[in-house]
């Protein structure tokens, strides 16, 4: 299976110089807890997750208006390509230890997500425990 074939295309994303406020609007209105963000050529430079919010801007005690994407974001540079296996994804899962990793075009542009929960939702294997299991374990840390 390809990566093509589990990946989410309809995209939210945000800009780097966006802020917080806008990301943590649109992370409400579409339902998630991650948030790619991307350069103007729509090339993926981190993530923004929830919990980077709780942690960088909420336990600081920033306003959210006044702190910018970039500010609060986690660099992550963890992607794959659509017609990579979703092996390639899973492996990247659990060596980076995150459970979600952006698929770049060619070009570098952003062009979906795969989530540990769309390669569950693909695969019926021990491959998915495992892997789960490798991403589990950076809460112990």
């Amino acid at each position: 299976m390809l990566c093509l074939d589990v990946m989410k295309q309809d995209l939210a994303f945000v800009h780097e110089d966006d802020n917080v406020h806008k990301a943590a609007r649109l992370m409400e209105k579409h339902g998630v807890g991650f948030l790619p963000v991307v350069d103007k050529q729509r090339r993926p430079v981190g993530a923004l997750t929830d919990r980077d919010i709780v942690i960088r801007v909420a336990n600081e005690d920033h306003r959210p208006s006044n702190v910018s994407v970039r500010e609060a974001m986690t660099p992550q540079r963890v992607f794959c390509r659509p017609l990579d296996d979703v092996r390639v994804a899973e492996d990247l899962m659990a060596a980076n230890k995150v459970s979600r990793v952006m698929v770049v075009g060619d070009d570098g542009v952003l062009v979906g997500i795969i989530s540990l929960s769309d390669i569950a939702a693909a695969e019926e294997n021990a491959r998915v425990g495992a892997t789960m299991r490798e991403v589990a374990s950076r809460e112990a840390h």
